[in-house]
């Protein structure tokens, strides 16, 4: 059956341009049917049931060395069973059962091919044989030390040693043997949330490149997560998405700027942060949007030249907020992806994390390495993660941070005093604001915290610091740095290759790129360092000051959110009372309050807590917005907080929150 380049281009396949794309043979029973193969990229693209999967014919996970076990030389799905002490029907019944559970990749289509292997000797019972070929196995191949008294002519066996990890993979013959090549499930990405799935190839990844119809949808390859379940390491058989500022080998970095993509190569190496997930077992599925070199643009209109993503939340029209838009949108949508990692210099975890409803961090400041990420400047950026599941997130942290120069310590009990800001608290709609003084009070009682209200810009001038020569500081960082770091260099070098022209950016950076060689240089931003330094001095030692028992002897707690009040993508549509823009502070402060962490280097947390509801200008109905609270403690404290949080969740004060339209 041969398959039309109509169909090909409708599918997002490969075509002639790409490679010879040479249709494979089409069967028509549940088992597999080839869509397209590209001799080119050898990859390969099938169908089982209703689902659309991908296999790298360059990554060959196994070989067997009997080829003759399979009858047919078109590919064919299969899956690895690992057995123990037993190989009786109950067990595999259990083993099956736990394998669909657990991985969203694997379905019975492929038991077409059974492969089992254990590490010590087995017989296979024959009813065991009989229960596979019941479940659709056409062949049953016995690996190693495995034996049966089946007289089936489906059972096959191979001597070969080693033991593939378990789960679905594509068979291939080859000339050795069989290959077993790993599959990805294809997941549309309808929210425009990455910019493009990758898969592993060789010691990196590659882009995927493909999407799935006309509309554009780019295809994530997710892989199954049996390939890694069963290793031990702490985030095994977890899916990473990876905000594109970060280097990821193989992958090309652009940091949302195609002037940026075309001038420097594709990543060499992963980012030190990067790799250490990798180590600890987490997969990466794909590279997500970002605002143009971490700029922190959080709205359709000034984000121009890729795509803004969109929001799963609600009316399906709100702002994905900040430069690691593309991390909160996605994890907020999917299911399949379990966490995202993206960058805070000045809110850009935590506040996408609140306005869509999730788990968000800005640590202590050098908390990890920024080794090969693109920088606004190390004095301020920071590495953060937003998840769903409140021990889930904990958990990542723990391990990411872990054995850094931080050093940080873990404490299980806390500060008796909970510092309320009065030029910050209230805001948002009163639903939003009822439910945030709810969750205040609960935390108040189980801690036994005193709540003290304070006016913080009085304190800071109390503390003898000057909040506009810290903030002018942090500005002439922030500039020189990127600038000495980022943008000489690509202006230079778009001008030189492009006629002299200045290059496209956007809004956000337009001006900045422009100006900084004039407004800022090394002796200013010298200048500032100690500036910043002794603010933080300040706030970490008389502010908030240190407690050998709970590290940070008061929590600071505010909203970086906006209190249930809707966020529109589109920006004319927030009017600053009914609806607010990201980054903007409802009360008018001098210091908007997504700044209080990072010119004082402190962790500070999102935290979803409840939901409000609002009048949707976009889709005309009520909707619900996410509401969330924010707790900022001294510098160092970061295990301290995780700690608080897990027992939070343990008293179902906070949970984990869904995909889709509502968090709750």
């Amino acid at each position: 059956m041969l398959l039309s380049k109509t169909l090909l281009s409708v599918l997002g396949l490969a075509t002639l341009a790409q490679g010879l794309v040479v249709p494979l043979e089409v069967r028509t029973t549940d088992s597999i049917n080839v869509l397209s193969f590209d001799s080119y990229a050898k990859e390969t693209v099938f169908q089982l049931g209703d689902a659309h999967y991908f296999s790298p014919l360059t990554e060959i996970t196994a070989s067997l060395d009997n080829k003759d076990a399979l009858a047919s030389s078109a590919p064919t799905p299969a899956v690895v069973i690992s057995l123990t002490s037993s190989a009786s029907v109950s067990t595999l019944t259990a083993v099956l059962a736990e394998y669909a559970s657990k991985d969203d990749v694997y379905t019975a289509s492929f038991l077409s091919t059974v492969i089992l292997h254990s590490p010590t000797s087995l017989s296979i019972p024959a009813d065991t044989i009989s229960y596979l070929l019941g479940k659709g196995a056409e062949t049953i191949i016995l690996k190693g030390k495995l034996s049966t008294a089946s007289s089936s002519s489906a059972v096959k066996y191979t001597s070969t040693t080693g033991a593939p990890a378990p789960g679905p993979y594509l068979a291939v013959k080859a000339e050795a043997g069989i290959s077993l090549y790993p599959v990805y499930k294809l997941e549309v990405d309808p929210y425009r949330t990455f910019t493009a799935g990758v898969y592993a190839r060789g010691d990196g990844h590659e882009a995927l490149g493909r999407v799935t119809t006309e509309s554009g949808d780019p295809w994530v390859p997710v892989p199954s997560r049996l390939y890694t379940l069963y290793s031990g390491k702490p985030l095994a058989g977890q899916r990473l998405a990876v905000k594109d500022i970060y280097d990821v080998k193989g992958v090309q970095t652009a940091a949302g700027n195609r002037a940026f993509a075309e001038i420097y190569p594709v990543a060499s190496v992963n980012a030190p942060a990067v790799q250490k997930l990798l180590d600890l077992g987490a997969v990466i599925v794909g590279k997500t949007k970002t605002a143009q070199f971490a700029s922190g643009a959080s709205t359709n209109d000034v984000t121009l030249e890729v795509q803004y993503p969109f929001s799963p939340r609600s009316d399906l029209w709100q702002s994905c907020a900040a430069s690691s838009s593309g991390s909160g949108c996605a994890v907020a949508a999917y299911d399949w992806l379990d966490f995202a990692i993206g960058s805070d210099t000045g809110g850009s975890v935590r506040i996408p994390a609140a306005v869509s409803g999730l788990y968000g961090n800005r640590p202590t400041s050098g908390a990890i390495t920024l080794e090969n990420v693109i920088p606004i400047s190390p004095t301020f950026d920071t590495l953060g993660v937003l998840a769903r599941d409140p021990h889930q997130w904990t958990n990542i942290l723990r391990h990411w941070y872990n054995g850094t120069e931080a050093n940080f310590q873990s404490y299980n009990s806390y500060p008796k005093k909970l510092i309320y800001p009065t030029n910050y608290m209230p805001h948002g709609s009163p639903e939003g604001q009822a439910i945030k003084e709810a969750f205040i009070t609960a935390l108040q009682t189980k801690y036994g915290m005193q709540r003290v209200e304070v006016d913080f810009p009085a304190e800071i001038v109390k503390g003898g610091q000057n909040i506009s020569v810290v903030s002018t500081a942090s500005s002439r960082i922030n500039g020189w740095y990127q600038y000495s770091r980022i943008a000489r260099d690509l202006i230079a070098k778009y001008s030189a290759a492009n006629g002299g022209r200045f290059l496209p950016v956007d809004t956000a950076r337009r001006a900045n790129f422009k100006t900084w060689a004039a407004n800022t240089s090394q002796e200013l931003y010298d200048q500032s360092l100690p500036v910043i330094a002794d603010y933080r001095s300040w706030f970490n030692d008389e502010f908030l000051s240190y407690d050998n028992q709970t590290c940070s002897d008061s929590i600071f707690v505010y909203d970086v959110g906006t209190g249930g009040l809707p966020s529109y993508r589109e920006a004319v549509l927030n009017d600053g009372v009914t609806a607010i823009t990201p980054f903007s502070d409802p009360r008018n402060n001098t210091l908007n309050q997504a700044q209080v962490s990072p010119l004082s280097g402190c962790v500070d947390i999102t935290i979803p807590i409840g939901q409000a509801a609002y009048n949707s200008s976009v889709s005309l109905i009520t909707e619900y917005h996410p509401v969330t609270i924010s707790l900022i403690a001294r510098a160092g404290c970061d295990f301290m907080l995780l700690n608080m949080v897990d027992e939070l969740a343990d008293a179902g004060l906070i949970k984990t929150v869904k995909t889709g339209r509502t968090a709750y």
